[in-house]
């Protein structure tokens, strides 16, 4: 399965480090502090300055660098990257291509990107534009019931089961120093998303009590065409299958402008930062079912046509203001606070369907307010010993697929709002953190850094994925609370490198709600689960732990390995713990490289190295709607990888 380059984000950014398993690490600052209080700096932990790679550009990227790669099961990838810059100009060009065959059975996927910068720059002004774009599609990868894995690991359900994603973004942005010590930045950009989705599944219609000639589903209801008329009986073997496709475009434009400071008050050292974002798009989706029938092996065939149809369009517009200041009380005690004001407007209309009806209105304009502060601090308690602690409330709206928000504090972060959704709330997050880290302490030739936090997310009208309509799709389900600690460290000691990564935590539904999962065995008569409070949140496992390691054997040769471990978790539509959690399981995996010059290096990494079976992640499953299976187990899974083999060259020039 393809995993998205981060290299190249053309979509919102959620901030904050990778996730860890399905784990993504809570840090009160972002989005508390603004995320960006200095240019390209980022708060993890506040007062945990940290300096990420600038955008590459020709003034920072000069030369050329090639990267090939290839593997197990056809797998490869070539990037390549140049850079040149000539007095006051320069010229950046990206671009990488991703193939995975896989090993799964009807499963493949490819994702080519390109990024292009042009940029201009005297000592106060600099301009970039840029242009980035990518188109990616993958077939498979999906659920797999547990007992087909159990028979073969290959193994996949119903095809097609895919998805493809095109998308490029227009961007010029500037930066300008002023006399007065003011900095000066701003952006504007336009972009167009397009999306599709198909999914294959089974259905288990019966012949119709009025006339027994045609289809009628369970509820002896009629299955009918766009044109109102009846299905009739069209398959021999009784191998009913249906395909749900869902299609998007969107076309999305934003800017935003920011003004800075780093001049003193009082004497003391102080950070200050304000500014204002505008992010749209307009959006056209469609989603359609049709009837078919599936062949002896699972392949969705006989088209029959569409019997449901629903499109919709819709405009969303976010704004954002908002302002944030660090300031130094002493040479130990720095303090700091943010406020964001923010304005979230969705109108939904043109909305048409045919054979569906909902239980709620498609046609809708919303507008959503926030008023989201943080407030926190560090102190020295050493030079090299930090403690901190921090509280910020952020607020989230629903977001078409496409939209490129700018700012990774904007509420439109939260991506998913297809075409016939259930109408959803802002969701409003309270988040604390406290910790204490330390940095580059001295031992002799050895050299540690750590950091401890305890974090604690508390979220009124929390967005879950769930069952309507007889497919997922997001809805407000009461409060959560998530909470835990985080521990990480890094040793360096001669030729040594080590690293450590522990989280601990806990995630769970804080209202009691009813929703619907028919293939829970705890279901009622009409499909519906009761989900208590305290039922732990599925997919989210309640440990993760990463070790590293890695040797220079001498100047050109180094070698290294990871081990990652990852407890249980329930699945998605047990969210009322009825079933086990998946098993925990533990990787291990090697790497080496080898400088060959200074302008090339090969490189090798063995994978999953003891072929370990565990699961990414996991759901319920309709597995009676192919009753020639004989399945009875309605848990699925994801499957993790197999054992691979890599290797490739990386060239500088």
């Amino acid at each position: 399965m393809i995993v998205p380059s981060q290299s190249f984000n053309l979509g919102p950014p959620l901030g904050g480090p990778a996730a860890i398993g399905n784990i993504d690490p809570i840090f009160v600052m972002p989005p508390g502090m603004v995320g960006e209080l200095k240019p390209s700096r980022t708060l993890l932990g506040f007062g945990d300055l940290a300096e990420p790679r600038p955008a590459p550009d020709g003034f920072n990227h000069n030369g050329t660098e090639i990267q090939s790669m290839a593997g197990s099961y056809g797998r490869y990838r070539a990037t390549v990257q140049t850079g040149q810059s000539n007095e006051n100009y320069s010229a950046y060009f990206a671009g990488s291509t991703i193939k995975d065959p896989s090993w799964r059975d009807d499963t493949d996927g490819q994702l080519s990107e390109l990024y292009g910068d042009l940029g201009w720059r005297n000592e106060t002004t600099n301009l970039h534009l840029t242009l980035s774009g990518l188109d990616g599609s993958s077939s498979g990868a999906g659920l797999t019931p547990i007992e087909m894995l159990a028979a073969d690991r290959a193994s996949s359900f119903m095809s097609p089961s895919g998805d493809a994603d095109e998308r490029w973004k227009l961007q010029l942005s500037g930066e300008h120093e002023m006399d007065s010590g003011w900095t000066l930045s701003g952006k504007a950009y336009v972009g167009h998303s397009s999306r599709e989705k198909s999914w294959a599944d089974g259905e288990t219609p019966q012949a119709c009590a009025d006339d027994a000639t045609t289809l009628c589903d369970m509820m002896g209801s009629p299955y009918r065409d766009l044109s109102g008329n009846r299905f009739s009986l069209y398959s021999a073997t009784g191998h009913y299958a249906s395909l749900t496709e869902y299609s998007e475009e969107t076309d999305t434009y934003g800017g935003s402008l920011e003004a800075r400071t780093s001049e003193p008050l009082m004497g003391r050292p102080n950070d200050f930062v304000m500014g204002i974002a505008l992010d749209g798009s307009s959006t056209s989706s469609l989603v359609t079912e049709s009837l078919g029938e599936y062949t002896t092996s699972l392949d969705y065939t006989n088209d029959q046509g569409i019997y449901q149809s629903t499109s919709a369009d819709l405009d969303a517009l976010y704004f954002s203001l908002y302002a944030a200041d660090q300031y130094s009380v002493t040479d130990r005690l720095t303090i700091g606070g943010a406020l964001r004001f923010n304005v979230s407007d969705l109108d939904r209309y043109n909305a048409s369907m045919t054979n569906v009806t909902y239980d709620y209105d498609l046609n809708e304009h919303k507008t959503f307010y926030s008023l989201d502060p943080s407030i926190g601090f560090t102190y020295k308690l050493m030079d090299d010993l930090v403690a901190y602690a921090g509280y910020n409330r952020e607020s989230r709206a629903p977001t078409p697929f496409g939209t490129m928000c700018g700012s990774m504090a904007s509420t439109c972060a939260f991506a998913n709002f297809p075409a016939a959704d259930e109408p959803l709330d802002q969701t409003h997050s309270d988040n604390f953190e406290v910790g204490i880290r330390a940095q580059n302490t001295v031992f002799g030739d050895t050299t540690l850094s750590w950091n401890f936090r305890l974090f604690s997310q508390q979220t009124e009208d929390t967005y879950w994925l769930v069952l309507r309509e007889t497919r997922p799709m997001f809805s407000n389900v009461g409060d959560s609370w998530r909470r835990g600690m985080r521990f990480n460290a890094a040793l360096a000691s001669g030729p040594w490198t080590f690293g450590l990564d522990y989280i601990l935590q806990k995630s769970t539904f804080e209202e009691t709600f009813s929703v619907f999962s028919s293939d829970n065995p705890s279901a009622d008569a009409t499909g519906h689960i009761t989900v208590p409070e305290g039922s732990e949140m599925p997919n989210i496992p309640n440990q993760v732990l990463s070790l590293t390691a890695d040797y220079a054997v001498n100047d050109r040769l180094n070698v290294g390995g990871t081990v990652t471990a990852v407890s249980g978790s329930y699945a998605q539509f047990d969210e009322n713990n009825t079933l086990e959690k998946s098993d925990p399981y533990a990787l291990l995996s090697l790497s080496a490289r080898y400088k060959l010059s200074e302008n090339a290096e090969i490189f090798g990494l063995v994978t999953n190295v003891f072929d370990t079976d565990y699961e990414v992640m996991g759901a319920l499953m309709k597995v009676n709607s192919v009753p020639d299976l004989g399945l009875t187990d309605p848990l699925g899974y994801i499957p993790g990888d197999r054992r691979a083999f890599y290797a490739g060259l990386r060239v500088t020039f």
